[in-house]
């Protein structure tokens, strides 16, 4: 099997123990992003108590949970295709869909995070990344990649990243939640696909 295939599996493999661990720190301390006290707290406790919020980690998090997926994407989709690599998810996605039509519970969570920017309208149930994203005019998936990373997009316009800290705690929770089982789902159903591609090799070879 293509070595570059496996790495590139390793490597999001990496990711994705990167996310579970943040998004478990930050489940199971609650996003605690404040301290209500009848005393004056000092900095110290303050960090203390909300190292493991949506205020510290989020970015961190979103990163590591978007280039999982880019990973996972590149590994299987090159498997199949030579030439120059695409770094653009949703043509990756597309591929991805020829590929594989049959991992259709992958795909639908695929569409799901990589449509967060096409959004136009607030509504109550809106995902804190789509809030996001219509705050900031996030058009497309570059962007949301590089602001978090950086804090300004191409234009030099300052990005705000409220709505990624201080969203609603309760939903953001539940949303934080569903995005743990869905990378979940999809790298466990990567595995079972990686290893029916690596049975059907053997075959082939006559192992």
């Amino acid at each position: 099997m293509e070595k570059m295939f496996k790495k590139r599996l390793y490597l999001s493999h990496q990711y994705y123990i990167a996310s579970l661990n943040i998004m478990d720190a930050l489940l199971l301390h609650k996003n605690k992003n404040c301290v209500v006290s009848d005393r004056e707290i000092s900095d110290k406790e303050l960090f203390e108590a909300t190292r493991y919020s949506s205020s510290s980690i989020i970015c961190p998090l979103l990163f590591c949970f978007y280039q999982t997926i880019e990973l996972y994407l590149k590994a299987f989709v090159y498997y199949h295709v030579d030439g120059k690599h695409n770094h653009d998810t949703n043509t990756l996605l597309k591929l991805y869909k020829e590929y594989y039509p049959q991992q259709k519970g992958t795909i639908k969570r695929l569409e799901f995070y990589l449509s967060m920017c096409k959004c136009k309208i607030r509504h109550n149930n809106i995902h804190f990344i789509r809030s996001f994203c219509l705050e900031n005019k996030i058009s497309d998936n570059k962007t949301l990649y590089n602001s978090l990373r950086y804090p300004d997009k191409a234009d030099k316009e300052v990005l705000e990243y409220i709505l990624l800290q201080y969203f609603n705690p309760s939903v953001k929770l539940n949303q934080i939640k569903n995005m743990r089982n869905d990378l979940k789902y999809i790298i466990s159903k990567g595995a079972i696909l990686f290893r029916e591609m690596e049975d059907l090799e053997k075959q082939n070879r006559g192992d």
